[in-house]
């Protein structure tokens, strides 16, 4: 049979999805981009939709039978799991991502799983390891260069970005090639500041 593949699990949502003649039916969803990108890399894709009752023994339950984690890109995570109001322009908020996905992220780091976030899932993971997000980066930066329209992938908005290890020190890290963005949060844990590009 050859070489074992690794077993990649994909984080989605649940969403009613209209396929005719079926109106509405629920489904788990994901853009087959991620799916096709880790097949092509020889992975074995697992989609891992929401439930509604997660916790972290189920999560490392599911986590135990897979050698990596990809937590999808999506709306952002709810302001009050890390502890502040929302924002005026926060996304209606989905707590079966949000519940579902953080105890993934808390198992994934626990048990020094391979985890990649994309865009959603790197909110998630910071959220998870305790950082607090920066909602809406036009308040920090003063200009929304970095996301011209919703659903729009705009220009290379930065090559490089901020990190901290000790409280008000701050130094340029380079990320390397152009990132391409459709948002941008800035995290915090504690007083050190680690921009990021998603």
């Amino acid at each position: 049979m050859g070489v074992d593949r690794p077993v990649i699990g994909v984080s989605c949502y649940v969403e009613d999805v209209d396929r005719a003649p079926w109106v509405a039916q629920r489904s788990a969803v994901l853009p087959h981009g991620y799916v096709d990108h880790l097949e092509r890399a020889g992975a074995l894709v697992v989609v891992l939709p929401p439930r509604p009752d997660a916790d972290d023994d189920l999560a490392a339950a599911v986590l135990a039978r897979l050698d990596g984690l990809v937590i999808a890109g999506g709306a952002d995570v709810e302001a009050a799991r890390y502890g502040a109001p929302p924002h005026v322009t926060s996304q209606d908020p989905r707590p079966d991502r949000d519940a579902w996905e953080l105890a993934l992220a808390r198992v994934s780091w626990t048990a020094r799983m391979p985890v990649l976030g994309i865009c959603r899932g790197m909110q998630v993971m910071a959220v998870a390891g305790g950082a607090a997000l920066e909602q809406h980066l036009p308040d920090v930066v003063g200009n929304d260069e970095h996301c011209p329209a919703p659903a729009v992938w705009n220009r290379p908005v930065w090559s490089s970005a901020a990190r901290s290890s000790n409280a008000g020190e701050r130094w340029p890290v380079q990320v390397g090639e152009p990132i391409w963005s459709t948002t941008t949060e800035t995290l915090s844990r504690d007083s050190a500041a680690v921009s990021i590009v998603s």
